[in-house]
């Protein structure tokens, strides 16, 4: 049995995308386990899910607190080469470039293959939150690697001809896609919330994720100020950095009947509060990471079924027009945004067309055709 080492910065809860490609190899054959990073110390240090062993290291750093961060990082991966440095694996698979570092490290000493897996353009992430220096530093480090590793994965096309532009030789986009038999929708939990809320003949527009800036929530809260027709409300599910600021735009515009800021809710849990929805926003607001976006939250929608409403970054605006499955949005001005709203709602001919054709974009996208890829590569890299 091929023994692979999955490497992450995130305390694996689990997270959506590692989790599917950890558990496609352990289907066909594979060991893989997990080594995590639990900055909260609040997960088991070991455990197995569904074949996936897991190893968390614990090692606190508040989150938001990215000086501590910026010291601890290192630690942490310090801590992670000491772990394996004696232990016998086959292939490391480093999820975003955080783990990369001791990644390439490890190569070097135990002759092993390694695989980079690119969720987004790290550089341009953390960019607005550190000096230009770093940033460079941070962007030639990479560039760097990527002549150093075995093979590239990463979300999507653009981002793949990205890194290949910068000199990264074998590649392969793999999406964040599903399979509609592992959305399980419970149908209890759906019903509270929909008594709880009283959404029965309700326009439903439903949100899950980290609440931060540049993902156009601030202005589709504030839309509602602006939104006559009251059977149109807004659920969003999650917690970050503008979960404060969100609530305020709340209470300022008394939006409280009709805007619902609800708790972060566990992954099992995303499908069926999902399902709830009549529309799912993802209206991303133009910066250098969100060009190279690819949400869950899209693979998410057309695997349920559900029209999106997004904005014309990243994909998504491609994606959008190729299937007709959505509306993008063409401006973040607060009415602009209340009328499309309101213009989708009284349009169920519309709603019923989207909702067919996200058949059409999950026969594309599934995570059947990406699991298809990722075995390839992976019987490439270690053959």
């Amino acid at each position: 049995m091929k023994k692979v080492i999955m490497l992450l910065s995130n305390p694996f809860k689990p997270d959506p995308r590692v989790y599917k490609e950890a558990k496609s190899l352990v289907n066909n054959g594979y060991g893989v386990t997990v080594l995590a990073w639990d900055r909260e110390g609040k997960y088991p240090k070991k455990e197995v899910i569904d074949g996936i062993k897991i190893e968390r290291i614990r090692l606190k750093v508040p989150y938001g607190n990215n000086l501590q961060l910026f010291f601890l990082l290192p630690l942490w991966q310090f801590i992670v080469f000491l772990k394996l440095l004696n232990k016998r694996f086959d292939l490391l698979h480093c999820h975003d470039f955080d783990t990369l570092t001791v990644g390439i490290l490890l190569k070097k000493i135990k002759n092993k293959k390694i695989i980079y897996d690119a969720h987004e353009s790290y550089p341009d992430m953390i960019k607005p939150d550190i000096p230009v220096l770093f940033y460079k530093v941070i962007f030639n480090l990479e560039s760097f690697y990527l002549k150093k590793i075995d093979y590239l994965i990463t979300v999507n096309e653009i981002l793949e001809k990205y890194f290949k532009k910068r000199g990264s030789l074998r590649n392969v986009t793999i999406m964040n896609c599903y399979d509609k038999q592992d959305f399980k929708i419970c149908q209890e939990k759906v019903d509270k919330m929909t008594e709880k809320l009283d959404l029965k003949n309700k326009f439903v527009i439903v949100y899950i994720g980290v609440l931060i800036k540049d993902r156009g929530l601030e202005e589709l809260v504030e839309s509602f100020k602006y939104q006559k027709d009251d059977s149109i409300v807004l659920l969003i599910f999650g917690y970050g950095p503008i979960e404060n600021k969100l609530n305020e735009i709340v209470r300022k515009y008394s939006l409280s009947h009709k805007v619902f800021l609800l708790r972060e809710i566990h992954p099992s849990l995303v499908s069926s509060y999902t399902s709830i929805g009549d529309l799912i926003p993802i209206a991303y607001k133009p910066n250098e990471n969100n060009k190279f976006t690819s949400p869950n939250k899209l693979f998410e929608a057309i695997t349920l079924n559900k029209p999106v409403l997004v904005s014309d970054i990243g994909i998504l605006g491609d994606f959008v027009r190729e299937f007709d499955c959505g509306i993008i949005l063409e401006s973040f001005v607060l009415e602009k945004i209340a009328e499309t709203l309101k213009n989708i709602k009284e349009n169920p001919q519309l709603l019923e067309k989207m909702e067919k054709n996200t058949n059409e974009a999950y026969k594309k996208y599934n995570w059947k055709n990406m699991e298809e890829k990722l075995l390839k590569i992976y019987g490439e890299v270690l053959k």
